[in-house]
């Protein structure tokens, strides 16, 4: 028989040692994107870059929105593999991606 003095306690929360592991994992996820990104657009023309910038210039007077949204809808081939989503519904998604602020802050979606 073991006697124990001082009752065990019994943590209700996570142990503080988790929280920091937590975000050392996010820190690592967050190293892992910047890295592929870069990694990704090494290799990209400078004339393709510069056009983008252009582009992004004339569209959005030099700064693009925080709320901005892109969709890539891809129909063209598509069609003979599946049956493809309507505009609708790729608002719809878009919406509900957003979520309540879609009312209260505009959005731009490309």
């Amino acid at each position: 028989t073991v006697l124990v003095e001082q009752p065990i306690e019994v943590h209700r929360r996570p142990y503080p040692f988790l929280k920091q592991h937590v975000k050392e994992q996010y820190a690592k996820i967050a190293e892992w994107n910047s890295a592929s990104i870069e990694y990704l657009f090494q290799s990209v023309n400078p004339l393709v870059v510069n056009e983008a910038q252009r582009q992004i210039n004339e569209i959005f007077d030099g700064s693009v929105p925080a709320t901005l949204v892109t969709v890539h809808i891809r129909w063209g081939d598509k069609n003979s593999e599946m049956k493809l989503a309507t505009i609708k519904e790729y608002l719809d998604a878009c919406k509900a991606i957003i979520g309540g602020s879609w009312a209260t802050t505009p959005q731009h979606i490309y």
